[in-house]
């Protein structure tokens, strides 16, 4: 198979010493001609602060054992987007942080796997494409005062949480249970 599979380190992930791994800003991961796939694996933590364009992006689970997934989380920064589809395994997580997004759809690797977490600072996430639609995602989390605007996309989810001062805004079905994040919230 000529499949591209890469764990970001080998594409110029620096450790920052006990705090997350990060691509460095100017990193550009498949700009130019898209990735088949780009796997975020071994428990590792990632913040990337340019885009991604990949046909798929796996996070939480191995290439090198199918079977296995571990903790593991990606953050894409304010700006950073993500061309294509996502995958998100057990204990997993992806951080869309302020005006990040995703073009494709968000699912578990598995159903009910896999955590995505929106933290906008204010802004507001539109979804580009549904959420657990193949496979539900485990939870899906609005922090702080950001609002997601699902519009018409669908989210599938065991549990969708609300922190107080965020806001969930959609014309299309959400599966799963919707809850704030404390007692009064969302």
């Amino acid at each position: 198979s000529n499949r591209v599979r890469s764990d970001l380190r080998a594409l110029g992930c620096r450790s920052a010493g006990a705090g997350p791994n990060a691509i460095a800003a100017g990193t550009l991961v498949g700009s130019a001609n898209g990735l088949s796939e780009v796997q975020v694996v071994f428990g590792k933590t990632v913040t990337i602060a340019d885009d991604i364009k990949a046909t798929k992006l796996t996070i939480g689970k191995s290439y090198l054992d199918a079977t296995s997934e571990s903790a593991t989380s990606l953050t894409l920064s304010a700006d950073s987007d993500l061309t294509g589809n996502a995958e998100i395994g057990e204990n997993s997580k992806l951080t869309l942080a302020s005006t990040s997004s995703v073009s494709g759809t968000i699912n578990g690797t598995a159903e009910n796997k896999g955590t995505l977490e929106l933290n906008s600072n204010g802004n507001t996430i539109a979804l580009g494409a549904n959420v657990g639609a193949t496979n539900s995602l485990a939870t899906v989390s609005v922090l702080g005062t950001t609002t997601l605007n699902a519009g018409t996309r669908t989210i599938t989810a065991t549990n969708v949480s609300l922190a107080t001062g965020s806001t969930l805004s959609t014309s299309a079905a959400i599966t799963g249970t919707i809850n704030g994040a404390t007692d009064g919230a969302g």
